[in-house]
């Protein structure tokens, strides 16, 4: 059920991302056109936040919902001291896309 969940909420988040860049204007032009479907860009850039919100949370529940199976496949390809370095390596990157997110602005 997480996982239906993930494609509706990553296609809704692709298609919102689309509208954004491609079909709603950026910058000055005359408030009308930044309306679609009734909702101001911003409300776009709103909603794009949340699901992207909603998307980490489903990623965590998925994660956690299948951890046994993660351990078990890692286990099976890595030996103690590889499990030390995935999950050195795996930490590393996920500090550093927090660090890019934190540094780059949109």
């Amino acid at each position: 059920m997480v996982d239906i969940h993930l494609f509706i909420t990553l296609f809704a988040m692709f298609l919102s991302g689309l509208l954004l860049h491609f079909v709603i204007p950026v910058g000055r032009v005359s408030s009308g056109d930044k309306y679609f479907l009734g909702l101001h860009r911003h409300s776009w850039i709103d909603m794009h936040l949340f699901l992207a919100l909603i998307f980490m949370t489903l990623v965590i529940i998925h994660v956690g919902i299948n951890s046994k199976l993660v351990v078990q496949l890692t286990k099976q390809h890595f030996h103690k001291a590889g499990i030390r370095m995935f999950g050195a390596i795996a930490i590393s990157v996920l500090l550093l896309m927090l660090g890019c997110w934190l540094v780059v602005a949109p």
